[in-house]
């Protein structure tokens, strides 16, 4: 029987064996030498968050502004409609391209600069989507309650504020991006 060093034996044959790899063995989850590497846990929602759900929600959100609006004939009498609903989706496309190009340097690239355009992209898309959209509500629906408004800006800054403090803080991203390479 082989003994580990916190005293539990394992019968014959079920030694643990480190397998030469370039990342380092997982010793535990919750242990205090545990490395997180890799993609994640948060770092696996944030990145899907970037990549899929907030684009995704993005189009819905401005597709069912524009179905509201189709739904009022005088709305479409506008001249201005088309030029206005095609700024809104140009706008929304450009910040939603970022959104997904920052999440893919994170799934793809393991260097601090993919963590440093993640937040970039974060404080440009948060902001720039909640007052596009906003500002597609006021046309489409005729009005925003000032309370709203102040609320939509005010989660999507919060939203990417904690977001910047995760990539900042984690250890899981420190261990994933910033480490330097073994040679």
């Amino acid at each position: 029987m082989t003994k580990l060093e916190n005293g539990v034996s394992l019968p014959p044959g079920s030694e643990r064996r480190r397998v030469a790899t370039d990342e380092p063995m997982l010793t535990g989850r919750t242990g205090p030498q545990a490395e997180r590497v890799g993609l994640g846990g948060w770092l696996a929602l944030l990145v899907a968050w970037m990549v899929v759900f907030r684009p995704v929600a993005g189009v819905y959100m401005l597709s069912m502004l524009q179905a509201h609006s189709l739904a009022d004939p005088t709305t479409l009498e506008s001249n201005n409609w088309l030029i206005n609903t095609s700024t809104f989706w140009i706008i929304f496309l450009i910040v939603a391209a970022l959104s997904i190009y920052g999440g893919l340097r994170l799934w793809r690239d393991r260097n601090p600069g993919a963590v440093r355009t993640a937040i970039v992209i974060l404080w440009i898309y948060s902001p720039v989507a909640a007052v596009d959209l906003l500002i597609a509500r006021v046309y489409l629906e005729g009005r925003v309650p000032w309370p709203n408004a102040v609320i939509t800006i005010g989660m999507n800054l919060a939203i990417a504020a904690v977001w910047t403090a995760y990539l900042k803080r984690s250890r899981r991203v420190r261990n994933t991006y910033f480490q330097q390479p073994v040679c």
